[in-house]
């Protein structure tokens, strides 16, 4: 099980953005020769491919539709997490570059975005203040797994990931979400081989 490479939640984990004070912004854009002084640019959710009626501020996401990170999923095994603030509708999970029309819907559709469905009244309804990990595995083929509150749910498992995918969280019905993609900020520890989303060239 997954649970045992995970641990407990983490002792100090910073506050969500909007139920506290907002976390730093941690680094920003570098250049590709690694010049002097250059920092490491941050994966977070980029407004840029994110839907018409989404809200980002700092970590968070609220509004309605779905927001990509700004980085794609180009390593093996890559970690990250996600934090319910306010439930509402919520689907977690990965989806090809779509036009920013395209996103104003959630992802989910099969073909090019997959994802588990949190919203209230679902089968798999997620409560405030719950962890969401979500686990890419493309070692062997491409796979998403989801653990809540440091317990993988093995339920949730999706095959038959495809193209180039980006992390991705839809919204809608008031919810707000908090998108950790830096280690330093995630509740629980890494799992066994994950890493956090290395930033990909195209970033740099």
């Amino acid at each position: 099980r997954l649970r045992a490479s995970i641990g407990t939640r983490a002792a100090a984990a910073p506050p969500a953005s909007v139920a506290g004070a907002p976390r730093a912004d941690m680094g920003g854009c570098c250049s590709a020769d690694g010049g002097a002084k250059a920092s490491v640019p941050v994966v977070k959710l980029d407004a840029r491919h994110s839907g018409p009626k989404v809200i980002l501020s700092s970590f968070a996401v609220s509004g309605s539709g779905t927001a990509l990170a700004s980085c794609s999923c180009e390593q093996e095994r890559a970690y990250w997490e996600v934090r319910v603030l306010r439930q509402g509708k919520i689907h977690v999970g990965v989806s090809q570059m779509r036009r920013r029309a395209e996103l104003a819907a959630a992802i989910g559709d099969g073909e090019t975005s997959w994802g588990v469905d949190l919203s209230v009244g679902g089968d798999n309804a997620a409560k405030e203040d719950d962890i969401v990990g979500v686990l890419f595995d493309a070692s062997e083929r491409p796979q998403l797994r989801f653990t809540l509150n440091g317990d993988d749910v093995p339920e949730w498992t999706i095959d038959g990931i495809k193209g180039t995918v980006f992390p991705a969280v839809s919204v809608g019905d008031n919810a707000i979400c908090d998108c950790l993609f830096q280690s330093g900020l995630f509740d629980y520890p890494l799992p066994e081989r994950f890493q956090a989303i290395i930033p990909s060239r195209s970033m740099i």
